[in-house]
């Protein structure tokens, strides 16, 4: 009888134990699984904690124009659509709707991470935060509002270096090996059940800040942090009045949080396709939505133009340059793009009043951002300039 039942307890801790496996710790560690990517990718709130964003109370939809295929954007765009493992591709195009496809599985309602992107809608919440004055200036040092970094690699780094990526922080964010910081950081969260608040002040300095550009994602977690500590409000929250609410979403969205709760700053949102276009169009717009201004035009400006010769467009992996968490790439002296890990990119043109939106799965995103980009430049000329007379 005492051998049944230590069998029993054997199996049922090893029953316990394997749906922990299956339902906590798998498809986390599966997330990028080429195979599927795609599917994890609408549903990260199933496998990450998350809060939930609501849809506006008054939700307006997109106005649309004439809606027009991939093909008629640009004859050898659906190629370069497959090529590059696309799940979503939104069209903007002075304001109006008029090209919306969806792929592997995807449709309108899908809710699409954006990894990395969220960095530039983070971005405009700082620069609401300054205009109303919760924090005072990009100049500010990070411990002012954060003293809980002063003994971390945070202490002599302002505002202004975490915008730009040029905190001299020590992280290392190269996806491409396991042991990176970038990789690291998820196993801390999800599997140690570390706080991200505290994991983000036991990083050390690496180089004096604002001195060179390094991608560090960390950067962005401080930033978050500032703005919770100046506001008062969690991210999600602030998202939701400053943003989400008055842009009229018709959808909610969700945010990525540790296990405690805190948002996870740099790359947790995710949310249809056609509302992260609305936010590109609100920058486009420089700020201004229905008479309102949600964000100051001052600000767009600054957070479009390079500050330092070593983050001039083409600078940066040939083709980039970086402001306030937009990217600027080469052969281009207006446009801007959010980017993020598997190819999702939130792309703005003012010269040809254009918006695109494309949500990927895709492994090999690297080698195709820059080429999407320029797809995305010819059809903006494809949409403003119809003809080989009219003035562009």
């Amino acid at each position: 009888m005492k051998r049944s039942i230590a069998l029993g307890t054997v199996a049922l801790v090893l029953l316990l134990g394997l749906s922990v496996w299956l339902f906590y710790f798998e498809p986390k560690l599966s997330l990028l699984d080429p195979d599927r990517a795609a599917e994890n990718f609408r549903n990260m709130d199933a496998i990450f904690p998350t809060v939930a964003i609501p849809a506006s109370t008054q939700p307006r939809p997109l106005p649309e124009g004439p809606s027009l295929s991939a093909a008629m954007l640009d004859e050898e765009l659906p190629e370069f659509l497959a090529r590059s493992q696309t799940t979503s591709l939104i069209v903007l195009h002075g304001g109006r709707l008029v090209h919306e496809s969806y792929y592997q599985g995807y449709s309108v309602d899908s809710q699409a991470t954006s990894f990395s992107a969220a960095k530039a809608v983070l971005s405009a919440l700082i620069g609401i935060a300054i205009a109303e004055g919760a924090i005072g200036s990009v100049d500010d040092p990070v411990v002012a509002y954060r003293p809980d970094l002063a003994d971390s690699g945070f202490a002599d780094v302002t505002l202004n270096d975490l915008l730009r990526m040029t905190s001299g922080i020590a992280f290392d964010e190269d996806y491409s090996d396991p042991e990176s910081d970038g990789i690291a950081i998820h196993y801390q969260l999800y599997a140690r059940f570390r706080s991200i608040e505290r994991l983000t002040a036991t990083y050390p300095a690496a180089q004096p800040p604002g001195t060179s550009f390094d991608y560090a994602s960390i950067n962005t977690q401080a930033l978050a942090m500032v703005l919770e500590a100046a506001t008062g409000a969690s991210l999600p929250d602030y998202l939701y009045e400053k943003l989400w609410n008055p842009l009229g979403m018709a959808a909610g969205a969700t945010w990525i949080t540790d296990v405690y709760g805190n948002a996870v700053g740099f790359w947790g949102l995710s949310a249809r396709p056609r509302d992260l276009a609305k936010f590109g169009q609100l920058y486009l717009q420089q700020g201004a939505w229905d008479d309102e201004q949600l964000i100051p035009p001052e600000w767009i400006a600054r957070s479009t133009e390079a500050e330092e010769p070593f983050l001039q467009r083409g600078i940066i992996r040939n083709n980039w340059g970086y402001q306030h968490k937009w990217w600027l790439p080469r052969d281009g002296d207006q446009d801007y793009a959010a980017l993020g890990l598997w190819g999702q990119i939130i792309y703005i043109n003012p010269h040809f009043e254009l918006v695109v939106v494309k949500t990927s799965a895709d492994p090999n995103f690297r080698a195709h951002e820059f080429e999407a980009v320029e797809r995305f430049r010819q059809i903006g000329a494809t949409l403003s300039c119809p003809t080989a007379l009219t003035e562009c």
